[in-house]
Order: C-alpha cells, then sequence, then structure tokens
C-alpha cells in the first residue's frame, strides 16, 4: 500500500513574503519613528531617527519589499507551471530504491541532496528558491538512503512523493501497477 508523503500544492510557499514584511517595518520605521531631540519639529521623545538614517531605512525598506515581491511572484509562476505539469499528467515517474550519491550539509554552501532514483537523477536544494519538494535530508526530509518511493518528476522539480512497500520479485506473466 502507497503513503503520500508530499504533492505539490496550487499556492507557492509564502517564504519569499518575509522580504516584503521586512520592507514595510523599514518603511513604517521611517514614517513614524520619533524626530530626533533639537529637531525643529521635535516632539517630546529624546530619541529617534536622523534625515540621513530615515531615508536609508525608506530605500531599504523599499529595496526589501520590491525584491520580495519580485521573487514571490517568480516563486509562483514557477509553482504554477509544476502544478500544471502535474495535473495534466505530464510528468515522469521514477520508482524504486532511493540511492543518494551527495547530501548536502545543513548549512549549505555546497550542492543539494543528489538522489539516484528509478535510473533518474534528480537533485533537491533545500536553499535553492524552486517550486515542488525541498526538503533535504539534513532538513527532515524523506528521500533517504534504502527508501522505497515513487517520485513524480516534472523538470526535475519533485512535485509528489509516494512511499511504496519493497518490490518483491514477480513471477513471469504478473503485472506490475506503474500508473498514479
Amino acid at each position: 500500500m502507497r503513503e503520500t508523503l508530499y504533492v505539490i500544492s496550487s499556492s507557492p510557499s509564502s517564504t519569499q513574503l518575509v522580504f516584503v514584511v521586512l520592507g514595510a517595518v523599514l518603511i513604517l520605521l521611517a514614517i513614524f519613528a520619533p524626530r530626533p531631540l533639537g529637531h525643529p519639529k521635535a516632539a517630546a521623545p529624546r530619541t529617534g531617527l536622523e534625515r540621513s538614517e530615515r531615508v536609508a531605512s525608506l530605500l531599504a525598506g523599499s529595496l526589501f519589499a520590491v525584491v520580495g515581491v519580485l521573487t514571490w511572484l517568480d516563486a509562483k509562476r514557477m509553482n504554477a507551471e509544476v502544478y500544471q505539469a502535474y495535473t495534466d499528467g505530464k510528468c515522469q515517474i521514477a520508482e524504486g530504491t532511493v540511492h543518494l550519491e551527495h547530501i548536502q550539509p545543513e548549512e549549505g554552501h555546497a550542492q543539494g541532496d543528489v538522489v539516484k532514483l528509478g535510473g533518474q537523477t534528480f537533485e533537491i536544494d533545500y536553499f535553492h528558491l524552486a517550486a515542488g519538494y525541498q526538503q533535504t535530508v539534513r532538513k527532515g526530509g524523506v528521500l533517504r538512503e534504502g527508501a522505497s518511493m515513487r517520485v513524480w518528476l516534472c523538470d526535475g522539480r519533485v512535485a509528489r512523493i509516494d512511499r511504496v512497500p519493497p518490490t518483491v520479485p514477480s513471477e513471469p506473466g504478473q503485472s506490475h501497477e506503474t500508473s498514479p
């Protein structure tokens, strides 16, 4: 009996929106932070931001917000392409025992997990912005050495993962299920 461990969602992860939130905070800080003491328009507070700090905060906030929105839109586009390919049945299916040719270190700074499964080789990179499954072994991923899995690959991106029972050699004349 197969167990589905991962299926791509129709909407991308919202992790890229962290940049948008950070940008908004910096912009709000630039606009609403109290003015420094001695400033002609200073109110009662004794601390605040100088004009140059406000400009820097406004510019940095705008940059973070723009980069965040563009990154999120790109992630949404990539996710939509992989999701559409999966729902249209255009993904390749790799099934068998997982063999890891490389494991990405927990801190990154190296190639992702290189997985060989059913004659196909693909990479899972936790630190690369991409659609589909991205959990490496060191980050709690399920594609571990020796596991029996079925994976749907769309342009090298993992759209679905099923755990399958280890295959028992079949006798001649018996068929093996290969449909999703």
